[in-house]
């Protein structure tokens, strides 16, 4: 099980992306959300997110915990590989900031940078 903090920063409408190469089940708060078979493609981008691999859905304001579980990775594979997203519908846009903790110093303002990617996890895990 692997647990973010989430936070839309005001915006309420949102896409959350979570794109794997295993099975995955997706909790907000607890509560069931979403879940998805494995893909052997990775699109990253909420604008461009496969069919099954994101959920629209409104954000109540404030603190949130997301909690994923994948399966286990095929005994050849060895890892796991995903890519998480927030983003504001239906716009697309990227949330800054949206996987950081409430009080995270090292937290970018939004608005204050194009390039932040601090929205987006693509991780790999043995």
């Amino acid at each position: 099980m692997m647990e973010w903090p989430l936070n839309g920063h005001g915006v309420t409408e949102v896409r959350l992306t979570f794109t794997c190469y295993q099975d995955h089940r997706i909790w907000l708060d607890g509560e069931y959300l979403h879940g998805s078979q494995a893909t052997n493609l990775m699109f990253p981008s909420p604008h461009a997110a496969q069919i099954g691999h994101f959920v629209d859905f409104t954000l109540p304001p404030g603190q949130h915990r997301l909690s994923v579980a994948l399966s286990r990775p095929k005994k050849d594979d060895g890892v796991a590989e995903w890519s998480l997203a927030l983003a504001e519908n239906p716009s697309h846009e990227w949330i800054p900031n949206a996987f950081r903790a409430s009080g995270d110093s090292s937290a970018i303002t939004p608005g204050t940078s194009n390039t932040d990617t601090s929205n987006t996890d693509t991780t790999t895990k043995e």
